[in-house]
């Protein structure tokens, strides 16, 4: 059985190799709806990591690798809350390790690049 590190990991790659990328990019996001998406929710789900329920609709899914932390990759799941602002709730995944879901802007307390963006509003 494949490790949550490796599936976030071929899914990141697999998804440069689709897009034909000059450069590995730092970040790549699916929208709801699109099989990555539904794949990087899967992933939560088979290490037993819920979605936001009651207060937040998924929007889009973002794997990034932080600067900061060598062999690792966070996975985001970005939501629009019924007062239509934007959050999100970031995973990291690293190798030989479970998923570590971080909720309500903890992430920037472990990886410090990720300062704010919880919180930040974007365009769908």
């Amino acid at each position: 059985m494949e490790s949550p590190y490796v599936k976030i990991n071929s899914l990141f790659d697999r998804e440069v190799k689709q897009s034909h990328f000059m450069t590995i990019p730092k970040t790549i996001s699916f929208n709801v709806g699109t099989p990555e998406f539904n794949e990087s929710v899967q992933i939560l789900c088979d290490n037993q990591i819920k979605l936001r329920g009651k207060d937040g609709v998924p929007k889009r899914a973002t794997i990034s690798i932080p600067i900061s932390k060598t062999n690792t990759f966070v996975l985001g799941i970005r939501y629009q809350k019924k007062d239509n602002t934007d959050a999100e709730d970031a995973v990291i995944f690293e190798v030989d390790k479970p998923p570590n879901p971080l909720y309500k802007g903890k992430i920037e307390k472990y990886l410090l690049e990720y300062k704010d963006t919880h919180k930040r509003q974007d365009d769908y």
